[in-house]
């Protein structure tokens, strides 16, 4: 495995860890009741406030989401970076999955190149043994 695809996992994986404690602690200020928000609703004109317990669920389900999909996807760009030097092409394919669920951009970056980069180094690996074997 490359340098660089290593690095652009690490990288991930250290970006992606810290999204996921930070929306583990909005979730649990949130729950808490420590964030309090005013939510409104809209509906023709006419602005509906919400009360404070259904914007605190509310948040409370969207940070819970956020972190869940967040350790999921470290979980995934774990394994994809663990497995890379066995089988390039389910790594690339995790960190390309993990890059769609992460929810971050940094993240989706560095592994949408990573994932890209081992599926296609893979490919090349195996035209370059198939030309040696024919010259040989």
């Amino acid at each position: 495995m490359e340098k660089s695809i290593k690095i652009m996992t690490i990288i991930g994986i250290v970006v992606q860890g810290l999204a996921t404690v930070f929306s583990l602690l909005l979730m649990v200020l949130a729950a808490s009741g420590v964030m309090t928000t005013d939510v409104s609703t809209t509906v023709n004109g006419e602005v509906d406030p919400v009360d404070a317990e259904t914007a605190a669920a509310i948040f409370t389900v969207l940070f819970l989401s956020l972190f869940i999909f967040g350790i999921i996807s470290i979980i995934l760009g774990a394994i994809g970076m663990f497995k890379a030097s066995k089988n390039k092409k389910m790594s690339g394919i995790l960190l390309i999955i993990g890059a769609v669920i992460s929810g971050n951009i940094i993240t989706f970056a560095l592994w949408l190149i990573s994932g890209i980069k081992l599926l296609t180094n893979n490919r090349s690996e195996e035209r370059r043994v198939g030309k040696e074997c024919r010259i040989g």
